[in-house]
């Protein structure tokens, strides 16, 4: 499990800096794609709330949930299938 993301964003927050745009949304593209434990979500998510979010964190979260929505999934192709 890559946590780069994570751990540079969770770092970084700690230190009540600010994320940039792009910083966020690899943090949160990781975090779509489930590859952040319960306990890693939670420290990036909490570490946000304590310092603030940012107009550019929130903007790279909605950017990584559009490309999230965007991505074909297994599941939609089997729904396609039945009856």
């Amino acid at each position: 499990m890559d946590d780069s993301a994570l751990r540079f964003a969770v770092q970084k927050l700690s230190q009540r800096l600010s994320l940039e745009r792009e910083e966020a949304g690899a943090a949160f593209d990781a975090l779509m794609e489930g590859r952040f434990s319960p306990a890693q979500a939670a420290a990036l998510l909490i570490g946000l709330r304590i310092k603030g979010e940012t107009s550019q964190e929130v903007a790279g979260a909605a950017q990584a949930l559009r490309r999230a929505m965007l991505q074909p999934r297994l599941f939609h192709a089997f729904s396609k299938l039945a009856p």
